[in-house]
């Protein structure tokens, strides 16, 4: 991980803080615990998404028939292959505090791309 300035790379020179793999880095983040790479953005001063959009919190309240407070599901389009071939769904899981909306696996994907 090289913050902005770091990179031996010339192209680089003025990228914020990023990584280089020899592959995808989303294969190798994307099982660290959300809490490490949390801590990585943040000791290098990246702003990323912690709290749920204000559509998600209305489609939430919606689905609950106007409930404050109401449940938020992960809302990341899906696409799943059935016996018709393939088809679009939501993920639908629940979702936790301070995950920005998203279930844990979407949103350690979404915190592996900030980080790319």
């Amino acid at each position: 991980y090289m913050r902005k300035g770091e990179c031996h790379w010339p192209e680089h020179k003025q990228m914020n803080f990023h990584c280089h793999c020899p592959r995808d880095c989303l294969s190798g983040l994307r099982d660290r615990p959300t809490e490490w790479l949390q801590h990585i953005l943040e000791s290098n001063e990246v702003e990323y998404r912690k709290n749920p959009t204000d559509a998600q919190v209305t489609q939430a309240r919606e689905d609950a028939g106007g409930e404050e407070g109401a449940l938020i599901k992960c809302s990341v389009n899906l696409q799943k292959e059935g016996r018709d071939g393939l088809y679009d769904e939501v993920c639908g899981e629940k979702t936790e505090e301070g995950h920005a909306g998203l279930c844990a696996k979407h949103y350690r994907e979404y915190l592996v791309h900030v980080i790319n």
